[in-house]
């Protein structure tokens, strides 16, 4: 009875410890993902601005913003993470050292309803978000050594939201 008694509480002991080592690692999230401590750039800036349409039609959205004060040649920027988003990286064409990464906020409009299931059938999936991060955090994914990494940049700050006008002030009388 009592080798009975330590073996179920070795067990125990056991599958407790596999669950506590399951949960270690404060660097890594879902998904196995590690976030790089020290990757091959350095970031001087990053915000992220909200943005109006002055008509419904135009929509609305976030633009975030990245700029770099150093990244080298071997680092392919892919995609920025951002509220539950995931957009591709854009390279701006005023600076070799800002990037951007536009969300729309009316992601979901573009679905199709049809009785055809073919032509529901061109929806595409949503993507699963796999980062829980707070409002003001993003990660950016790289590639590096044929490698794709990831970056955690927290405390983005926001600038003020731009409303563009209802129409073209240079098109008026």
């Amino acid at each position: 009875m009592i080798n009975y008694f330590k073996s179920t509480l070795l067990l125990l002991c056991l599958f407790s410890l596999s669950l506590i080592a399951e949960s270690c690692g404060s660097t890594q999230i879902s998904n196995n993902i590690m976030f790089e401590a020290n990757p091959p750039f350095t970031i001087k800036e990053a915000y992220f601005q909200k943005w109006v349409a002055g008509t419904k039609e135009g929509g609305a959205g976030t633009k975030v913003h990245l700029v770099f004060k150093s990244i080298g040649p071997e680092v392919a920027l892919k995609e920025i993470y951002f509220q539950n988003q995931i957009q591709k990286v854009q390279k701006a064409s005023n600076s070799g050292y800002d990037y951007f990464a536009e969300f729309d906020s009316n992601t979901r409009s573009n679905i199709i309803m049809d009785i055809d299931p073919m032509k529901e059938a061109q929806n595409t999936p949503s993507q699963n978000f796999p980062f829980e991060l707070q409002e003001n955090e993003a990660v950016v994914s790289y590639l590096f050594n044929d490698k794709t990494n990831y970056f955690k940049i927290i405390n983005l700050s926001e600038k003020e939201r731009i409303a563009y006008p209802q129409s073209n002030p240079n098109l008026r009388n």
